[in-house]
């Protein structure tokens, strides 16, 4: 078996990932070996071998049956050409917050909300021999992003097969289980790499389109990922969500 440092991504940038089709994810990914060149030119500085990293943890995650073919409730208030507007129930995330902006943080936030769900936690409750048992959970989409401040918040969404109380509780203190409330949000889709520059570009649109059209956004952008690294990048489903202030009475 080759080892971890053998295997990459190939030609993929990608920071957070799922599954390339949200109603029919696939169960599996195939890993490529590397040739010793070309794994040397990868990890040659601290920034790449992070994100070489990264992509081997999101290949595991993806090659695993853990995989829940849900995201979160909403209706389609409107459609257009150049974005949508969205009704969205509340649901529950499991947050980490990670200090540097979106190029940096991915490989910090992902090791450890990936580890929550896949077992860095306790049953609620449990007590005696059961104390330190732990669960498993299936991964959603999408994967979300925000800048708060010099940081950037990360959340993994819950299966709806769970309420607050049902929910393991989290090992690391890092990672925080909260509930999003439901809202207005305009959205964004755009296909290629979702590096930050590539985001800020799509937020702009989307911004501009929404004073265009007299509509009042509340709060920061949010990056929300819904394909895993071997999905081409002209196929990928990538949003920009932005909530909407009510309407004035």
């Amino acid at each position: 078996m080759l080892g971890l440092n053998e295997y990459i991504v190939i030609g993929s940038q990608s920071v957070l990932g799922a599954y390339p089709n949200v109603r029919d994810p696939p169960r599996a990914r195939m890993l490529a070996p590397v040739a010793p060149t070309s794994r040397r030119t990868l990890t040659s500085t601290p920034e790449a071998c992070d994100m070489t990293v990264l992509r081997i943890l999101l290949i595991l995650l993806s090659a695993t049956p853990a995989i829940a073919d849900e995201e979160p409730d909403y209706e389609l208030v409107r459609g257009g050409d150049d974005y949508e507007i969205r009704e969205y129930a509340p649901y529950l995330v499991a947050e980490t917050t990670v200090g540097g902006g979106f190029d940096e943080t991915g490989n910090a936030a992902f090791k450890r909300l990936a580890g929550y769900i896949f077992g860095d936690n306790r049953k609620p409750d449990a007590a005696g021999p059961d104390a330190d048992e732990s669960m498993r959970m299936k991964m959603t989409v999408p994967v979300t992003r925000h800048r708060d401040g010099g940081s950037t918040v990360y959340r993994f969404v819950m299966e709806r097969a769970y309420d607050r109380d049902s929910l393991p509780v989290p090992n690391d203190e890092r990672v925080t289980i909260r509930r999003v409330p439901g809202g207005t949000v305009a959205v964004l889709r755009y296909r290629g790499r979702i590096t930050a520059a590539r985001f800020a570009e799509q937020a702009t649109r989307l911004r501009a389109a929404l004073e265009r059209d007299r509509l009042q956004p509340v709060g920061e952008a949010v990056s929300a990922v819904y394909n895993g690294p071997f999905t081409p990048p002209f196929l990928r489903r990538n949003e920009v969500l932005i909530r909407l202030a009510p309407p004035a009475p």
